[in-house]
């Protein structure tokens, strides 16, 4: 019911207009339109201070991606339970059906981002974008940061410690899986086959890169020429975005790195990277909110002896000699 097209188009207008004003507190709906489409009072008026929400004025929080792993969600998505009908879909075919306008998701990804980031710049107390990659990353420190910047962006009383325990569970897989994603279409497929709750986003660019490495060059060169709508966009998010996937595979990190580091399957796997500090008893954080392994099993690691660490701080911070390069 949260996901406005949806929920209207199942409902109905009325009849779902009178089930969301039985809700109580702050309402929180899903949209994939542009600010055009929205089905709701654009641009929005001021909370009244006392009033139903207490005064917090309406929020739109706008997740974009890197277009490469956006569309590479959105070629999952047609072969998800939700589209039974569809059959095999080729990246490489989806690629070029998006680039040439042949095939839309929800209308023009660019257009949409570009539409919401001058929303963002007329309307800063209303709407902001987010870089959905924060929020995919392996690092629970750095997932943390980002949705603490979210929750005080929705004026979340105590953020910081909200966005600790919500973050701290998002990274322990819940034991039945079947039962927690029963009612979700559209289910996590990296956890579903024993993967991380968190999205994978590494192999997703590089089956981008692979699937457009095989489109002709005028679908390659179309693409990186949408690519640049987004290079001076009214929002430092959507700019960076726009000039990451123009770097193409010089974006791509080896897949050892693109996995999380820990986890009962890395763990298993032997591709798990211990925690050092835990071995040694002084990590500083938990075993969830920690990027490497905790787990039980891995031996502990010598230091270095002193002067072989001053060696190496000497090697990594003496200046080259005059007239060579550093």
């Amino acid at each position: 019911p949260y996901f406005l097209e949806a929920g209207a188009s199942r409902r109905g207008i009325q009849n779902y207009l009178s089930d969301v004003e039985t809700w109580t507190g702050r309402r929180c709906f899903k949209t994939v339109g542009c600010p055009q489409m929205v089905p709701f009072r654009w641009p929005p008026e001021p909370s009244l201070e006392g009033g139903q929400f207490g005064g917090i004025p309406p929020k739109v929080v706008v997740f974009v991606a890197d277009p490469r792993y956006a569309l590479s969600l959105n070629c999952e998505m047609l072969k998800s339970p939700c589209n039974p009908n569809v059959g095999q879909v080729d990246l490489s075919d989806f690629i070029e059906a998006i680039v040439e306008s042949r095939f839309t998701i929800f209308g023009n990804y660019f257009n949409h981002a570009l539409a919401w980031a001058n929303e963002a710049l007329e309307h800063p107390a209303n709407v902001r974008l987010f870089s959905a990659e924060r929020f995919a990353s392996h690092n629970p420190q750095d997932v943390c940061e980002a949705v603490t910047e979210l929750a005080e962006f929705l004026e979340v009383p105590s953020a910081s410690e909200v966005a600790l325990e919500l973050v701290s569970t998002l990274f322990q897989i819940p034991q039945d899986l079947d039962a927690v994603f029963k009612e979700d279409c559209m289910r996590p497929l990296d956890v579903m086959s024993g993967g991380p709750m968190i999205e994978l986003v590494g192999p997703r660019l590089q089956a981008f890169q692979d699937g457009l490495l095989q489109a002709s060059v005028t679908v390659q060169a179309t693409f990186r020429s949408m690519l640049t709508s987004w290079f001076d966009a009214p929002s430092i998010c959507l700019a960076q975005l726009g000039e990451s996937a123009a770097k193409g595979v010089a974006t791509l990190l080896p897949a050892n790195l693109s996995r999380p580091w820990k986890g009962d399957a890395a763990h298993l796997e032997g591709t798990c990277r211990p925690c050092v500090f835990n071995l040694r008893g002084i990590c500083k954080h938990s075993a969830g909110m920690c990027a490497y392994c905790h787990a039980d099993g891995h031996k502990p690691t010598k230091r270095a002896p002193r002067k072989k660490r001053a060696q190496r701080k000497t090697r990594l911070y003496t200046p080259s000699p005059d007239g060579l390069s550093s």
